[in-house]
């Protein structure tokens, strides 16, 4: 269904002045600026046509046919808004496609890779060595859930399964929705908050069973309740109880830049995860971890190598922009202006949309306020929701088209799978850029384009905008006489609870949240426990103790705590170790304060491209982008969007660095000539091939697609296809034995370089060269340039191959 028949249906559906009135105006952009309503299906009412200045509509009444037109001759009060407002037909997604491999065309329903950087990232999922992390990082839309989509596809043994940590329950839902349209994967679930207690059961069940391919989890459920079922599912299953099939041979982190942007106080659940991997760990070291998010930056990357980078690291990140929004930012003088004139564009703003804030009792005063300018396809949503029906409701209705605009704190949206949301305004500063990327993340999945609106304050008062963004950063991290005050209450509470034990020579803690110093007065648990989750996170992030898991008793939340560092435990020997952690607070604090300040100078006074600018902020150490043509900065210049090829995926050169495959053909180079010499690849000498263990093919850039199709039909575990031309740019194949298809018309001195590059750094490498006889370069034949053996025919291929599958 297109925007347009969206446009339509909600129309329709709309009773109220303000809905019908806004959508009459999305219909009109949609057309371009003239609506035909005869043409366009749209049935006038008088009432529509009454209140239509409103929306910047005005009615042209023909000889045939009413119609209307965008008139914004009242003049909207944003400097570059009418501009930007006008419909741009043209696709903006700048994704450029990549050649399948068989592996993805026989586990899943795509015949090409999203991009480049997805095919890097899922190569490296398959060739994972036993007990890695891998982090990929790809733009929102470029595919991040096809890897626990493959994961238990491709490893294909009975009661294999992964788990899936995300954020929201809402994610968790869309997660499962589309795992379950997936043959193989239709007995994925997911746990969370509004089922009842026999439902659950009953999917813990299946789950010990084995016949959960897929469970996604919060992590505060993975950490708590379903923890001893993880724990059980890794072991080894020689080891299980008769009826336990399940063995989880994968970990996935979904959002992961979670764990250090937001971590230290919205969600600190996802910092403990690190400790229940490594428990799974202890259950079975061959289990893998991958992270997964849109963009992490140094200071992300780094947490998240430290926190489960124990055994082999290797992140694959793609690096790319996203060039789908057009940017408009402007400083209004006043909070109660800001708030009025936003009130104000609502009636002329893209539809859907989402309405950020950060303050709770701020979005429900805009919600109240837009409501009674006669919007009912309207919702709140906020951390005050009821965390059941009302948030999962609205959810629902926002992706089925129900409800137009969101007014919303942070956790909306967050890897919904919705895919034509039109704008985002943000009526408040972010308290980071991250925040800021992640939230207009959330439009223009499509690949079309999109609104990205921030209004902010600056008067130097209580309602400046800035300095509540500072307030809200810099106040979530404790101080040092602080931490040693809470750090004693905690062991004190440990003390008294007396259940801590020694767990393989290290002291183990089991703590009442609840623990609280001497000098807080009783009152606000949720404020306490907070502040103890952070310490205990920052510990955590010291290396100083690993938080193993979490329980409820009541309403009381315990922890089980390992102390790595003895010091913490040493009354008398603790200075120079709090200053330690003092020190790194501030670090932290410092760093995240900085990039405040960056993003503030990149949004109010700019250098460079906006989105270049708050790209290199929340993607730190990346290359510079090019600009997107599409910001205050770029439209003043007149400087144009980048072309699909101006943009440039990172994370092809990423590979682990072992051998995988086995071949019995001799390490080094080795000539085959093809029976057919007609540019054809034949399908006698594709089963030659991988008979002899070849996993991996190189092929002329016209017969990619082709042949990773054909590949499907043969007995090879990975299959992996690249093209002429991915090989000489960045690309880096996987330590498999390989063969590389040459003919007349891809001879080039470039690609015989590459080979003999390749060779050269991995001598012990199976590498086939298949080409014609007469195949020459620099005047000589390809054998005596590559090779020091005599070629093979293809005939004696096959026979070698047909040996091999006899031994």
């Amino acid at each position: 269904m297109n925007a347009q028949q969206r446009a339509v249906l909600a129309f329709n559906a709309s009773s109220a002045v303000g809905d019908r009135g806004a959508m009459l105006r999305e219909l009109c952009r949609l057309h371009g600026g003239y609506l035909d309503a005869a043409k366009s299906g749209v049935v006038f009412t008088a009432d529509d046509l009454v209140g239509l200045a409103r929306f910047g509509l005005k009615r042209i009444v023909g000889s045939v046919d009413d119609a209307l037109i965008i008139d914004d001759a009242d003049g909207l009060p944003l400097y570059g808004l009418s501009d930007v407002l006008r419909l741009d037909p043209t696709p903006r997604q700048t994704y450029p496609s990549a050649c399948a491999d068989a592996l993805l065309l026989r586990y899943s329903s795509f015949d090409r890779y999203r991009a480049p950087t997805q095919k890097a990232a899922v190569r490296a999922l398959a060739t994972m060595p036993p007990g890695a992390t891998l982090l990929a990082t790809l733009p929102t839309g470029a595919g991040k859930s096809l890897l626990f989509q493959l994961a238990p596809l491709f490893a294909a043994e009975l009661g294999t399964c992964c788990v899936v940590i995300v954020p929201t329950v809402a994610l968790a839902l869309a997660h499962v929705d589309s795992l379950r349209t997936i043959p193989g994967l239709e007995a994925s679930q997911c746990i969370h908050g509004g089922q009842e207690q026999a439902t659950r059961q009953q999917i813990y069940d299946a789950f010990g069973r084995g016949e959960v391919p897929v469970l996604v989890l919060s992590p505060e459920v993975a950490l708590g309740a379903v923890r001893p079922l993880l724990i059980e599912a890794a072991r080894d299953p020689a080891n299980k109880l008769p009826g336990l099939n399940a063995h989880l041979t994968t970990f996935f982190v979904d959002e992961a830049h979670i764990i250090e942007s937001w971590g230290r106080t919205f969600r600190p659940d996802f910092q403990r995860l690190s400790g229940l991997v490594e428990a799974l760990r202890e259950s079975n070291p061959a289990m893998q971890t991958i992270l997964l998010s849109a963009t992490v930056n140094d200071a992300a990357r780094g947490e998240l190598k430290r926190a489960y980078g124990a055994a082999e690291f290797l992140a694959v990140e793609a690096k790319v922009a996203r060039y789908e929004f057009d940017l408009v930012h402007s400083r209004i003088e006043t909070a109660a202006e800001r708030d009025a004139l936003l009130i104000k564009l609502i009636d002329r703003l893209p539809r859907p949309a989402i309405i950020y804030t950060t303050l709770v009792k701020h979005a429900e005063n805009l919600h109240k306020a837009i409501a009674a300018r006669g919007y009912d396809r309207l919702a709140l949503f906020t951390g005050q929701a009821d965390d059941g029906t009302s948030r999962l409701q609205i959810v629902s209705d926002w992706r089925a088209g129900n409800i137009d605009l969101v007014v919303a704190t942070s956790a909306f949206g967050m890897g919904i799978d919705k895919d034509d949301v039109r704008a985002v305004i943000h009526a408040c500063v972010p308290e980071s850029p991250s925040r800021y990327y992640q939230e207009i993340g959330r439009a223009a999945r499509d690949g079309n384009q999109a609104l990205a609106l921030m209004l902010w304050t600056d008067d130097h008062g209580v309602a400046d905008d800035w300095r509540q963004a500072r307030r809200l950063w810099s106040g979530s991290w404790l101080r040092r006489p602080m931490m040693l005050k809470r750090w004693r209450a905690i062991v004190r509470a440990a003390e008294a609870l007396g259940e801590s034990t020694i767990v393989s020579g290290v002291r183990r803690l089991v703590v009442p949240l609840d623990a609280a110093h001497d000098d807080l007065d009783d009152g606000d648990t949720d404020y306490n426990r907070d502040w103890n989750r952070s310490l205990l996170n920052i510990l955590q992030r010291a290396d100083a103790i690993a938080i193993i898991a979490t329980e409820s008793r009541g309403d009381v939340p315990v922890w089980h705590v390992d102390i790595r560092e003895p010091l913490l435990l040493d009354s008398g020997a603790t200075d120079g170790f709090w200053d330690g952690i003092a020190k790194l607070r501030t670090k932290e604090r410092s760093a995240a304060l900085s990039d405040l300040d960056n993003f503030r100078a990149a949004v109010f006074k700019p250098q460079i491209c906006v989105s270049a600018a708050i790209f290199e902020l929340v993607e730190s150490g990346s290359p510079l982008v090019p600009p997107c043509g599409r910001c205050a900065f770029c439209r003043e210049r007149q400087i144009v969007p980048p072309r699909l090829d101006e943009i440039r995926f990172e994370g092809l050169d990423r590979r682990w660095p072992h051998s995988i495959g086995a071949s019995g053909l001799r390490p080094g180079i080795s000539i085959v000539h093809p029976t057919q010499d007609d540019g054809t690849i034949s399908d006698d000498l594709i089963k030659a091939l991988v008979g002899a263990g070849i996993e991996q093919f190189v092929v002329q850039d016209h017969l990619a697609d082709d042949f990773a199709r054909r590949l499907v039909a043969f007995d090879c575990r990975y299959g992996l296809v690249s093209s002429h031309g991915e090989v000489q740019g960045d690309w880096r194949p996987a330590l498999l034995p390989t063969a590389i298809f040459m003919d007349g018309q891809s001879r080039t001195e470039r690609l015989i370089e590459w080979i003999e590059s390749w060779a050269a750094a991995n001598t012990a490498q199976r590498l086939v060269i298949v080409a014609p006889p007469e195949t020459s370069v620099r005047g000589k034949p390809i054998v005596n340039i590559l090779s020091s053996s005599a070629p093979i025919s293809e005939t004696a291929l096959q026979k070698f191959a047909k040996e091999l599958l006899l031994q």
